[in-house]
């Protein structure tokens, strides 16, 4: 493992707009599992190559945890390049938080589904309609791609507040 640490919002990087990737050797594939790995450590549910100090355009996504709830649809995804195609009109509120933003957690309007488009570790096309938590954690992963944080979309300043480590 090369990269242990998750940069918080503190450090000017995580505002940085991340670069394409051009290719996906073994390098990325190290990225990758350092990504995983630390979302793991952190019982997270998603991460962007960002958050461990790498401005690339990779985000993962593990909602396997969460088998055990029937509304929410298991799902793992290490995505490279990934661009949000089209989003719903329908929108909702809900409660976010970050690793990087650490005890901290506020109202975010998200889209309620998103149609994403990327490539993964193996090079494979993806290109999936994602709803409600997921599309949720693929909107706020996807940020942190172009330096925007959640709570640049709090609903107001006010209702940023404390809270258990974050999730997303």
């Amino acid at each position: 493992m090369k990269n242990n640490k998750i940069i918080t919002y503190k450090d000017k990087l995580i505002r940085e707009k991340s670069i394409e990737v051009k290719g996906i050797d073994n390098g990325i594939k190290d990225i990758i599992k350092d990504m995983n790995y630390i979302m793991d450590k952190h019982n997270g549910i998603g991460l962007a190559a960002v958050q461990i100090g790498v401005l690339k355009r990779i985000i993962s996504i593990d909602l396997t945890k969460h088998e055990d709830d029937e509304l929410i649809k298991p799902l793992k995804v290490d995505l490279i390049n990934p661009v949000i195609l089209s989003t719903a009109q329908r929108t909702e509120y809900a409660e976010e938080g970050c690793l990087s933003v650490p005890g901290k957690r506020g109202e975010v309007l998200r889209h309620f589904w998103v149609e994403v488009e990327g490539y993964t570790l193996d090079g494979e096309h993806f290109h999936k309609k994602l709803y409600d938590l997921a599309a949720r954690v693929a909107q706020h992963e996807i940020d942190h791609l172009n330096g925007v944080l959640f709570i640049d979309k709090v609903k107001e300043e006010k209702n940023i507040k404390k809270g258990e480590n974050i999730t997303i």
